[in-house]
């Protein structure tokens, strides 16, 4: 499958977000912020070859999950800076939808490429972070469209 297709494919189901998770350390509880593009699909699970597609291009990891009430979805999820940049640099060119969100996504890999783990973040890398962390949470909110 060529970039494109893939790319479309994405634009209408895959995700692009910031994550905010929180770590207990020695001088308190630290907030971390990290880069997730996911996608899934619930349509026959088991045989997903787009899903696998995009784990055998630029890795990650694929999970089975089975939702309460809901149908079995197979999710592909990918963290990491290198693997992250590989693949905005792959498919960014062909997004429509998710142009904004990856405008966004690069802000924050380089403010986030000047420091990180362990070292201790200043407020103003944090607030910087934090401000990304809001705006991407507000593009991905359901029924919001921008193009």
């Amino acid at each position: 499958m060529d970039n494109s297709y893939l790319a479309g494919f994405f634009d209408g189901e895959g995700c692009i977000g910031i994550r905010k998770t929180f770590r207990r350390q020695r001088k308190g509880k630290n907030v971390w912020h990290i880069a997730n593009i996911s996608c899934c699909q619930s349509n026959l699970p088991n045989k997903s070859p787009i899903i696998l597609e995009f784990k055998k291009k630029f890795g990650g990891s694929i999970t089975l999950e089975k939702p309460k009430k809901a149908k079995e979805v197979i999710r592909w999820s990918l963290q990491g800076r290198k693997l992250v940049e590989t693949f905005l640099n792959n498919l960014e060119p062909y997004f429509i939808v998710k142009k904004p969100h990856t405008a966004i996504l690069r802000l924050f890999l380089n403010e986030n490429r000047t420091n990180h783990s362990p070292v201790r973040l200043t407020t103003e890398q944090i607030n910087i972070r934090e401000k990304l962390y809001l705006q991407m949470k507000e593009l991905n909110q359901r029924g919001k469209i921008i193009i």
